[in-house]
């Protein structure tokens, strides 16, 4: 009988989202902040590999589901409290940045895109494409995760379906690298869910595999240093596949050393699951997902500070550690002003 282990409160697990966060962050930098910094430079092919940094997330999203697999919650109280959790901060984000286009300070109109509020986006539905709105990755994740607790009830056919949702989501999203070999967004015209949509089933489902097998597997005893030397191998290999291949090999190759290190750093037996199992980054890292969302906002505040003092221009670098922490302290006021509203709901329901 497999016995169910929680990695939710696992330090590792934080490690991931930051260093996920941070890349994210800066490669969003290169189009958001107006000044000049080093990661504008042509060197610093960022955004090309973008798409692996944000569906990290989602693979840690799917490992960290396996806690409901043995003993399904309620569904509709999981639908509640997900819903709460992950919807909330759009409100908020948009709350704001619309409230920016009315004050003037910015000039797009959020209003066109009331579509992509509601995550009508993740099923194909058009919408006003906007490059400063990231929500779209709070829908996608919360329809993946509806997705996979929904086929927990029915376990017989789960181990059918779960390879067969990796292997056709998987199959749709590294078939849709554009010429610029980037994820195509929104191929509306062939397929019926938006890329997002299945970049979450995709990656949520590879996530949640690797729990599983580490489930089937916690019998399994690997010493100390060949867990290190493996930790140490897969970092090496995916540095040399940063180095000399295509993106989308990137990007496949990613994902996979990251669930490869998520079930090796779960055995609790290496050299770098005491490295990465640190309190510092777990302090914070329930902020991620507002200043992720925000991040947007502390661009568009740096933008106008920038444009107030022209002299600033020329500090692009200070401008954007001023950003990073901005958008940090606004992950922050996002999760407090989200956990208030969250506990008046609940208690009410």
């Amino acid at each position: 009988m497999m016995q169910i282990h929680s990695f939710e409160h696992q330090k590792y697990i934080s490690i991931f989202r930051w260093i996920s966060f941070l890349f994210i962050f800066i490669a969003h930098s290169r189009w958001g902040l107006s000044v000049p910094t080093v990661f504008k430079s042509s060197s610093f092919h960022l955004t090309n590999y973008i798409a692996l940094a944000t569906d990290c997330f989602f693979i840690l999203s799917g490992f960290l589901l396996i806690k409901y697999f043995k003993n399904p919650p309620h569904f509709f109280r999981y639908l509640q409290k997900r819903f709460l959790h992950l919807i909330i901060p759009c409100f908020l984000f948009w709350i704001c940045f619309q409230g920016m286009s009315f004050l003037n300070l910015i000039h797009v109109d959020l209003l066109k895109g009331w579509k992509d509020i509601f995550g009508l986006n993740v099923f194909g539905v058009p919408w006003y494409h906007n490059d400063m709105n990231y929500t779209w990755f709070c829908y996608a994740l919360f329809w993946s995760n509806l997705l996979f607790i929904s086929l927990f009830y029915y376990k017989k056919a789960f181990y059918f379906i779960l390879p067969l949702l990796i292997i056709l989501s998987g199959y749709t999203v590294l078939s849709n690298f554009s010429h610029e070999r980037l994820i195509v967004w929104q191929p509306y015209s062939y397929i019926p869910l938006s890329m997002g949509s299945y970049r979450g089933i995709f990656c949520v489902g590879l996530g949640f595999l690797t729990a599983l097998i580490k489930e089937y597997t916690t019998h399994l005893k690997i010493n100390y240093f060949i867990l290190t030397f493996l930790e140490g191998l897969i970092l090496f290999i995916f540095g040399l596949t940063i180095k000399f291949m295509e993106p989308i090999w990137i990007y496949l190759l990613g994902l996979i050393s990251l669930c490869l290190l998520l079930f090796l750093l779960s055995k609790k037996n290496s050299l770098g699951y005491h490295i990465t199992n640190r309190s510092l980054p777990d302090v914070f890292s329930k902020y991620l997902l507002g200043a992720y969302l925000f991040s947007s906002i502390a661009f568009l505040t740096m933008n106008l500070v920038t444009k107030t003092y022209p002299f600033l221009f020329f500090y692009g670098s200070y401008i954007l550690l001023f950003s990073f922490l901005l958008s940090l302290f606004y992950g922050f006021i996002c999760f407090k002003i989200s956990e208030f509203i969250k506990t008046l709901i609940l208690k009410k329901s």
